[in-house]
């Protein structure tokens, strides 16, 4: 539970966009509290020949909240050339063949194994790499920048090995493993945790995911593969990961880094390797920190050859009646040094069925007005306390670009609606300071709607 994290600075403006209204607009531009609207909007049949109005650049300059906020326009417009369907969706359950697969692949043709306790010849191993590691003072100063971060890292390690000579008396005397079953289990089993109840916070809903987690020594090193499913109505949790669970010890010794094209193309085959060759290529980000290059390409599902847009992390847990319950999806492969240290993927669909081939949108200038009102309709004190204190605040729109993205229905706790929609993005400059680029808002191109996409409707 716990293997992502949201980062609300991040979405700060379309937090502010979509939740922060001094008054409303008088006519409802809200996703699916608009009384069936949509759901007949969807059937109607699209009589355009061609959408002309979309520009390759699109510039303008206007002021919102009352003068506090600037907003320029300097940014490229990408529409969609071919239909534009409306595509059902549901969640899908992760299967244990699907954990095979990516077992096959990313353990790289080592046995699995059922997760168990450590031989005395693997803990032996084990204590001599962590003694090794401190023995080496300067190599550890030179990691981790300061004397006082060398300090703390040697005293984990020096606690890391107490606790593996506590569990050495009563370890097993050989490496024997047990293959793995490939079988699901409850939250807890593999970790001989007491089951969740209802009434633990720690675990809340835990009692209802089924776990599977298999392991592998690849390249030496301690590999796992781990699928978690939640299929409640409250909310659902799919997910699938491969991550070294000792990376963080050898990966430093790793000197190799990876170009922008060099990341994608080592992503593009391994995605297509796992079966996933309908996930289209969405982002690329990379960082370096204490002697590592991260880097992470991230992936959307595709639709009728239509590539979904991204959306930032669901409030789950929301008390709105119409929230969603289900993450956005999305496949991420990450790199460190040059070598993949994990591959994760969240939320996978299955379609339903084709609502409409090539739905009736509004036309681009629609779109944009629609834009330009609804950020007339902000307030500063939605910003964060950092922000609030602040004089200036400036937004620069660089990507205007239409594609897929997924909605709740009204009521609807079993299906998704993938729509048509608009994204707004660029950078947010609090006091001139970057604050990184972000997703200003979502339109639905259907009916003009705004989409709440932390709610996900």
């Amino acid at each position: 539970m716990g293997k992502g994290s949201g980062v609300f600075c991040a979405m700060l403006f379309s937090c502010l966009l979509l939740t922060g209204c001094a008054e409303n607009p008088t006519e409802d531009i809200v996703v699916n509290k608009n009384e069936g609207k949509l759901e007949q909007a969807i059937q109607r049949e699209n009589k355009k020949d061609s959408d002309t109005s979309v520009p390759e650049k699109y510039t303008d300059q206007f002021q919102a909240d009352g003068e506090k906020i600037e907003v320029s326009v300097d940014a490229s417009v990408t529409g969609l050339e071919e239909n534009k369907p409306v595509v059902r969706v549901k969640p899908h359950l992760i299967t244990e063949e699907e954990a095979k697969r990516w077992a096959d692949v990313l353990f790289e043709g080592a046995t699995a194994y059922e997760p168990g306790e450590k031989s005395k010849t693997e803990i032996e191993d084990r204590i001599l790499q962590l003694k090794e590691r401190i023995s080496d003072q300067d190599k550890i100063l030179e990691d981790y920048g300061s004397q006082e971060e060398a300090d703390r890292i040697k005293k984990e390690l020096e606690e890391e090995i107490k606790e593996y000579e506590k569990q050495y008396a009563s370890a097993s005397d050989t490496d024997e493993k047990i293959p793995c079953t490939w079988e699901f289990h409850p939250y807890g089993y593999y970790d001989d945790l007491p089951m969740p109840t209802s009434g633990d916070a720690n675990y809340e809903g835990l009692d209802k995911t089924s776990q599977l987690i298999a392991q592998a020594t690849v390249n030496g090193h301690q590999a796992m593969v781990e699928v978690d499913n939640r299929e409640e109505n409250d909310y659902r949790l799919n997910t699938q990961w491969f991550l070294y669970e000792d990376e963080q010890e050898w990966i430093k010794e790793e000197t190799g880094t990876l170009s922008k094209e060099e990341a994608v193309k080592q992503a593009d085959e391994i995605k297509n390797r796992l079966g996933m060759e309908n996930w289209k290529y969405a982002e690329y980000k990379a960082s370096e920190a204490e002697n590592i290059q991260n880097v992470m390409v991230t992936y959307t599902p595709s639709y009728e050859s239509i590539t979904t847009l991204q959306g930032p992390l669901i409030d789950l847990k929301s008390e709105d009646l119409y929230a969603a319950n289900y993450y956005y999806s999305s496949l991420s492969i990450g790199f460190e040094n040059g070598v993949l240290t994990s591959v994760e993927l969240i939320s996978p669909m299955d379609v339903v069925q084709i609502e409409n081939e090539n739905v009736e949108t509004m036309d681009f200038e629609e779109i944009y007005q629609t834009f330009k009102k609804q950020a007339q309709f902000t307030e500063s004190a939605f910003l964060d306390s950092d922000a609030t204190e602040t004089g200036k605040i400036q937004i620069e729109i660089s990507e205007i670009t239409e594609g897929l993205f997924r909605i709740k229905e009204k009521s609807n706790t079993e299906d998704f609606l993938m729509v048509p929609a608009w994204s707004f993005s660029g950078t947010l400059r609090v006091d001139g300071e970057d604050w990184g680029k972000q997703q200003f808002l979502m339109i639905n191109g259907i009916d003009g709607s705004v989409i709440n996409t932390s709610l996900g409707y």
